[in-house]
């Protein structure tokens, strides 16, 4: 995994063949030679040849998963020319199946298996295209593009965005199948199927106990290849589209230059594709970079060895992980991860991923490219109940609403408690003895730490942070934490003797 506050993991993969004697590849180092006298070198951390496997591929992106019972978001992203086999990386064939499915089929395996035994586990999915500037919900029926705004806590929100809950496998299959049919793709010279649009694929997870939850969330994006419009022979509408996949991708060559130079004004918003991407580059969230080439000492593998380069120069943000080691939980490989403050919402019940149905086996047709997402049985396949979870202003969709709604009558209308059995809503503070508040605050623990009276997660994160410093002997010591003096006053309420 990335170290902490370092650059963007870069891993390199070279499409077959490779019989240019100009482009060489020692160890974690890429020579491409420009003259006779002078050659080009780029670092990565790690670099495979012609003979890579998906699995090989899969083994460098695995231990990010991890992140997900840290509270950490996680990016990964293909990046390359047309034509270099970024597609290829990300969704694979029948018989090599590529990053998301070896990537879900591991989520709803042994890291749902781990984590289930500590938290209840939902797991949901969006899916969307960048397609000439404009984001299309690949989920949804309707095709009218979808407008990008900041929510109130300066999070980057796709308005109207659905979000599919899974609970096996299958489901994900079927649901990635659907939007994959409504992708845009189209024949060049130089590939008969191209990504005509930029698709990110977002696998949510909730983890929740009984007082709180955390939200972690996996960007799984194929970038769209820069192209030559004369050698892939565009015309009329395959220029505009080529027009603006190339637009897109200067803009995020000159976000990655604003960030590995440490700019204070970065360009995010000059295109739709960066601005979605925000807080992967540069952000609090943890980036990998799958760098595809062709073997040749082309233009265009300078170039996109150059990006590559370049994005090895951003750091990256170190906030405070959401859960610690005191939970219980181990990561399942080798990982040294960064984290990401994140935005929790409660789940009442976990969705359950049924094990029989999950099999790891790739024998499903969701994953050649483009046809992967040709459904065998014909018409589209069912998925479960959309929910526009992402899309709603205030951050909820309508049975968290309704759920609230239902709280706050019972809340004012429950009789004082005395001899009444007690509500199932909580209209009384918990209290606590001091002792077990200091404990609870020295714990490192970060969802014990949010079940404290007004500590939400920026105040959690403060106080996980200060304690890493110094120990709390009293809840006094909460202000030099940065903790408010009301917050203080309130916790030190909830204590009994």
């Amino acid at each position: 995994m990335a170290i902490l506050g370092t650059a963007i993991k870069s891993v390199l993969r070279i499409r077959p063949p490779h019989g240019d004697g100009r482009l060489k590849v020692t160890g974690n180092t890429v020579a491409v030679e420009k003259n006779t006298t002078e050659e080009l070198m780029f670092n990565f951390d790690v670099c495979h040849g012609v003979r890579c496997t998906q699995e090989e591929i899969f083994k460098e992106v695995e231990p990010f998963l991890d992140n997900i019972a840290r509270g950490i978001n996680t990016t990964v992203m293909a990046y390359g020319a047309t034509s270099s086999g970024k597609t290829y990386t990300m969704c694979g064939t029948d018989e090599k199946p590529g990053l998301i499915w070896n990537l879900a089929t591991a989520l709803f395996g042994k890291y749902y298996d781990t984590l289930s035994t500590l938290f209840k586990i939902q797991i949901s999915m969006s899916y969307m295209e960048i397609y000439n500037e404009k984001v299309y919900d690949l989920l949804s029926a309707k095709t009218v593009p979808l407008s990008v705004w900041d929510d109130s806590n300066g999070r980057v929100v796709v308005q109207g965005l659905q979000e599919e809950e899974l609970e096996t496998m299958e489901q994900f299959v079927a649901m990635f199948r659907k939007g994959g049919q409504k992708r845009k793709f189209a024949k060049t010279l130089l590939n008969t199927e191209s990504s005509r649009s930029h698709a990110m694929v977002t696998l949510f997870v909730t983890m929740s106990t009984e007082c709180s939850a955390v939200r972690t969330k996996i960007n799984l994006v194929d970038l769209a290849g820069s192209e030559c419009n004369k050698q892939t022979g565009n015309e009329g509408k395959r220029m505009v589209e080529s027009a603006s996949i190339n637009r897109s991708l200067f803009v995020l060559n000159k976000v990655i230059d604003s960030l590995g130079r440490g700019e204070s004004r970065v360009p995010y918003r000059d295109s739709k594709l960066t601005r979605l991407l925000q807080d992967s580059l540069g952000g609090d969230s943890d980036c990998v970079l799958i760098v595809n080439i062709t073997g040749t000492a082309s233009a265009d593998t300078l170039s996109t060895l150059s990006f590559a380069g370049k994005s090895r120069k951003v750091r990256l943000k170190t906030p405070e992980e959401k859960i610690k080691a005191a939970t219980g939980w181990q990561p399942l490989g080798p990982s040294t991860s960064r984290a990401n403050p994140q935005s929790s919402r409660n789940t009442s019940q976990p969705l359950l991923p049924q094990r029989a149905q999950v099999a790891g086996q790739p024998n499903h047709r969701a994953f050649l490219h483009p046809s992967i997402y040709k459904d065998p049985r014909g018409g589209n396949p069912n998925g479960t109940k959309a929910r526009d979870g992402v899309g709603n202003r205030d951050g909820v969709d309508n049975r968290d609403k309704e759920n609230s709604a239902q709280t706050q009558t019972q809340t004012r209308t429950q009789p004082d408690p005395g001899p009444q059995p007690k509500p199932r809503v909580k209209p009384q503070p918990r209290k606590y003895t001091k002792r077990a508040i200091v404990s609870i605050l020295n714990s490192g623990d970060f969802l014990k730490i949010k079940s404290l009276p007004m500590i939400g997660d920026r105040r959690a994160e403060k106080i996980v942070k200060h304690t890493r410093m110094a120990v709390i002997t009293e809840i006094q010591d909460l202000l030099a934490a940065g903790i408010p003096h009301k917050v203080v006053s309130d916790i030190s309420a909830a204590v009994v003797e």
